[in-house]
C-alpha cells in the first residue's frame, strides 16, 4: 500500500504518486491516469474503463 499526498495546485488538489507506483502503473509525467468508482471503491489505471454496462476495461 502506498500514502498518497495531497497539494495544493493553483487552487486545485493534486496527488503526489511515488515513483514507484508510476513505475507500477507504466506511466510517466504527463501520462494519462483513470479513476473508476466500483462496488469495492475506486480503481486506478493506466487503461481506460469500459463504457458503462461492462464488465472489463478496455485498451
Amino acid at each position: 500500500m502506498a500514502q498518497l499526498e495531497l497539494i495544493d495546485v493553483e487552487g486545485e488538489t493534486g496527488v503526489l504518486l511515488p515513483d514507484e507506483v508510476l513505475s507500477r502503473l507504466g506511466v510517466t509525467t504527463g501520462g494519462e491516469l483513470f479513476l473508476a468508482e466500483t462496488p469495492a471503491g475506486y480503481l486506478l489505471s493506466s487503461v481506460k474503463p469500459a463504457p458503462e454496462g461492462k464488465d472489463s476495461l478496455v485498451p
